[in-house]
């Protein structure tokens, strides 16, 4: 019995350019041979399959596989393969794959392939089951990784099906295989736990089908769009007349030239009645799919906030009681630099649509389905929520080639990373995500976006208005419902030293209410200082809802109040209000500062109380803008500062992490503002106060900035043709940290112990700043091993918020500056604050 630590399905391929050659399929008995070759009678003839086999024996012993022959227990009554790590010390596990055959390019790019396999949970402690499927270049670079997705298994045989569309063409002489791995592993470990696989197939699901069927996105299950014409479609052999019948209706069309057919059924009115929709063909046969409902369908599209489900947010739980009338389906996360025809599932949900139970919910967008949930329950309709998401993405890949070319973007080659096309590349995601449901008919679109944007936020009000405009030329209805999120506060953006790019991307996607049939959630109530996907969904989904729901006719408040205009009245300026036609008020506001925790029971929390109008700042002809009075009469505002006697502009919510409590009566928080024209500054490097003027030189001999180490996320930037180190926030803790290494060999190793440290620091914002550094003190036992490193200076620096250059001076009397700091000789470091930092300087001052 060997041991590995993957089980790699090797399946070769070359034969399949051969004509008429439909599909391959592997199922039936594995023989418990060394390498499990498959005999020509155990498949398709016209394939040759060379096998699976086990790779990577770098950390062998790992997992055990073998073949189990037990007629009973098998899937398909013969033969399966159990993966055994469920005694295995070993808690990581690669993925390299052995070099299997050459041959001619096999792998049609743009050409769907459905892969399919049975398996099930033995035993263990989890019921992780990790599958990747790729293609290679010659012996080890990876052409292309098609699929890397975890399922959750049962502890009975269950079938899951996805599918996989490769997007770049294979080399002549490359490897031709397919490799599908299977292995019990969550996240980056492996589990301890039993699974067995059976009964693999591919099939090459997008060649001219001999039998009629529909494409991918029509499954049972599945939501129609009520009280619209609605469009079904698929393929069938080249000129076969098609019916397609659902609820007393036939409708017909003819299979064209490529086999593709399409028909539009009348509008329906909403049915609760699960039925049939049937598809037929004289030559091509038949197929149906059941359980179908019709209400209203809903595309969820954006990046993390709209992408990651339920299972990733530690205070959220779906709800324990299946909705069988709100049904769900995800796209699989498959860019293209071509448009594709098909949308491609996500094994997730097992491929299908699927009832909202709290076992699929855990893989599906919380955002998209607490907004499903409120229509369900208050129009009393059936709806069906179809997510296509992808985290950390730009709206660029999201937006047709056309439209971005229209916007004056240079044409750029597609970049591949590992082998595989990035996410990023423009258009990619628009080509994979979207154009393949072109014909589909929904109801509307919700958007959650505009994170990675950030640094290009000047440019996004006019893409993100022309990707809408162009999602809905693609789906061929001018007036689609188009809403979408405003962006949470959230504060640790590390290149942002000005501290309000945010606040501008949120004044772009204002200014794209300009468009008809959109709508914005505000939610500058539920962000997180830390945390960039905050707990609170069901905040978005709700302000989301109230939008749909205000179209459908109902008497609800959708739209927060909007700033609509200013005078100056002596030494205030009087604020008018959109929007707010019943009035505003202010509210308790709380977000927390520290991840997963239930809102207000953060210790470090930040709370806004309802005794007092927060957010505003005032400026008057200098541009300096400072915290101002205000008090509401009607849908006024009055803003007031007695260090701006005479006022020209106010800014409201403005900054990444704004803590501002306005609100309509309703309950909506008013959407941030501000009554100026000022141009914007440089977000990435801007400089927010004067430039140090002092002679850097008499400071001492500059320290380096010793970066590198896994403690010191500090970064280079130049601000204002000076250079200065920026210490933000490292991922995962509350610490910032800045190391410096001594260049002086005088001072090294404790030679001249007493030195004299000048720290150059920009005073911009609110917290404080720390030293420690490595000292001959043998008392100091932070570390065991190495006495006298990492002792506190007893130096702590408050800043000011001044906006200008200062030096924090210190003298240290026992100074060893060996190098023990994690390599550096002193680290500066706060838990509260950002820090610019002009520079670390040294001077011996032993005689």
């Amino acid at each position: 019995m060997n041991k590995f630590t993957a089980v790699m399905m090797v399946f070769s391929l070359a034969a399949w350019c051969q004509a008429g050659i439909t599909n391959l399929v592997v199922n039936g008995g594995f023989e418990d041979t060394a390498e499990q070759m498959l005999t020509p009678s155990q498949i398709s003839p016209a394939y040759s399959v060379t096998g699976w086999r086990a790779f990577n024996t770098a950390t062998e012993g790992a997992v055990t596989y073998r073949v189990v022959t037990d007629p009973s227990s098998a899937s398909d009554g013969s033969n399966y393969l159990e993966i055994d790590c469920s005694s295995s010390e070993k808690r990581d596990a690669g993925f390299d794959v052995h070099h299997v055959g050459a041959g001619a390019s096999a792998i049609s790019p743009g050409t769907a392939y459905t892969v399919s396999f049975d398996a099930k949970r033995v035993s263990g402690d989890d019921n992780a089951l990790q599958v990747a499927v790729k293609t290679y270049e010659g012996s080890a670079a990876i052409l292309e990784s098609l699929m890397d997705t975890n399922l959750e298994l049962s502890d009975e045989w269950t079938s899951y099906s996805f599918t996989i569309v490769p997007t770049r063409a294979m080399p002549d002489g490359s490897d031709p295989n397919l490799y599908i791995g299977f292995r019990p592993r969550k996240g980056t470990f492996l589990q301890r736990e039993r699974i067995c696989i059976d009964h693999v197939s591919v099939i090459p699901s997008d060649v001219r089908p001999d039998s009629v069927r529909l494409f991918n996105v029509f499954t049972d299950n599945m939501v129609l769009q009520r009280n619209a014409r609605v469009a079904v479609y698929g393929a069938a052999r080249p000129g076969d007349q098609v019916a397609v019948s659902f609820a007393d209706q036939s409708k017909t069309s003819v299979a064209d030239g490529e086999g593709k057919w399409l028909v539009h059924l009348d509008p329906m009115p909403a049915s609760f009645k699960p039925r049939t929709l049937s598809v037929t063909s004289e030559r091509s046969g038949e197929t149906s799919i059941s359980n179908v409902l019709v209400g209203d369908v809903w595309l969820a599209g954006g990046q993390s906030n709209m992408d990651h489900p339920f299972r990733s947010y530690s205070l959220l739980t779906p709800p324990e009681k299946t909705n069988p009338n709100l049904r769900i389906l995800v796209a699989a996360k498959v860019p293209s630099v071509n448009p594709l025809d098909q949308l491609v599932l996500e094994p997730v949900l097992k491929g299908t649509w699927q009832s909202s139970s709290s076992y699929y919910l855990e893989g599906f967008s919380p955002s998209a389905y607490y907004f499903g949930s409120i229509l369900h329950e208050e129009l009393n309709v059936p709806v069906g929520l179809i997510e296509s998401a992808w985290g950390a993405t730009i709206a660029e890949a999201w937006t047709p080639a056309e439209t971005l070319e229209a916007l004056g973007y240079a044409e750029k080659e597609p970049i591949y990373k590992g082998g595989e096309l990035g996410r990023n590349n423009p258009s990619v995601l628009y080509n994979g995500m979207i154009y393949p449901l072109r014909h589909f008919t929904f109801k509307g679109v919700i958007w959650y976006q505009g994170e990675s944007n950030s640094p290009q936020v000047l440019a996004y009000e006019s893409l993100f208005s022309g990707m809408i405009s162009a999602w809905r030329e693609t789906f061929d209805n001018e007036d689609l419902p188009f809403y979408f999120v405003q962006l949470a506060p959230y504060q640790t953006l590390g290149w942002n030293k000005n501290g309000a790019a945010w606040a501008w991307l949120r004044e772009a996607q204002t200014r794209t209410l300009a468009l008809p049939n959109t709508g914005m959630a505000v939610i500058t109530d539920a962000g997180e200082y830390l945390d960039i996907h905050p707990q609170w969904k069901q905040v978005v989904g709700e302000r989301l809802a109230l939008h749909a729901l205000q179209a459908e006719g109902l008497d609800v408040v959708a739209s927060s109040p909007m700033y609509s205009g200013m005078t100056v009245d002596g030494n205030q300026i009087v604020l008018n209000f959109s929007k707010a036609d019943s009035g505003l008020e202010t509210r308790e506001v709380v977000m927390n500062r520290n991840r997963n925790l239930p809102k207000g029971e953060d210790p470090e929390a930040f709370r806004v109380p309802a005794s007092k109008v927060a957010g505003f700042k005032i400026c008057g002809a200098d541009r300096k803008f400072v915290e101002a009075n205000a008090v509401i009469r009607g849908n006024q505002v009055f803003v007031s500062s007695p260090q701006v006697p005479t006022p020209v502009a106010v800014r409201y919510g403005w900054g990444n992490f704004p803590l501002c409590n306005l609100y309509s009566k309703s309950g909506l928080p008013v959407c941030p503002f501000r009554t100026d024209n000022f141009p914007p500054p440089n977000f990435d490097g801007a400089q927010s106060g004067e430039l140090f003027s002092g002679d850097v030189k008499a400071l001492g001999t500059p320290m380096k900035l010793h970066a590198g180490t896994k403690e010191s996320p500090v970064a280079l930037q130049e601000k204002e043709g000076r250079a200065v180190s920026y210490i933000s926030e490292k991922a995962g803790s509350k610490s910032r940290y800045g190391y410096y290494k001594s260049k002086d060999h005088a001072v090294r190793n404790g030679k001249n112990p007493e030195v004299k440290v000048q720290v150059l620091y920009f005073d911009q914002g609110e917290g404080s700043f720390s030293l420690v550094y490595d000292s001959s003190d043998s008392s100091v036992r932070v570390n065991p091993k190495s006495a006298g490193a990492w002792k506190f200076s007893g130096m702590k620096v408050m800043l000011a918020d001044s906006r200008t250059w200062r030096v924090a001076t210190i003298t240290l009397k026992d100074a060893f500056f060996g190098g023990r700091c994690n390599g550096a000789d002193l680290r500066i470091q706060s838990t509260d604050t950002n820090l610019f930092l002009g520079g670390v300087f040294l001077s011996s001052l032993t005689p």
